[in-house]
């Protein structure tokens, strides 16, 4: 009994390990829900939004990610751009423009803009 509880918590202790670190708001503000400050790109720049740090990998389906109002000012773009799953989250410029954008489950569909927390605008100059 004793080897399976601490087998239980090592297990607990490795997946606490993961986590998602955001490169160009703090967390707290994207999670309390408020209007988020800008990111500015250049057209063909690229920044990182999000970086995941992988613990143990249990059963769940959310991977955050970054939703666009207008993708023809902006592109997602997640590692390399052939990888979903890729622990990289990165916005590039594609046009002079600005947008919406917001952080939700890349893996889902995607939310309505007016319905999620943690919107921002995307410039392009």
């Amino acid at each position: 009994m004793i080897r399976l509880v601490l087998a239980g918590m090592v297990v607990l202790g490795l997946t606490g390990c993961g986590g998602i670190r955001y490169a160009q708001h703090d967390a707290r503000a994207v999670r309390s829900g408020g209007e988020l400050s800008p990111v500015h790109l250049e057209v063909g720049g690229a920044k990182k939004v999000v970086t995941h740090r992988q613990g143990v990998a249990l059963v769940g389906g959310y991977r955050e990610g970054v939703w666009l109002e207008d993708e023809s000012v902006a592109e997602v773009r997640y590692g390399d751009g052939s990888d979903r799953f890729a622990p990289e989250v990165y916005l590039v410029g594609k046009k002079e423009g600005e947008t919406w954008a917001w952080y939700g489950n890349r893996l889902g569909s995607a939310p309505r803009g007016d319905q999620v927390a943690g919107r921002f605008r995307v410039e392009v100059r």
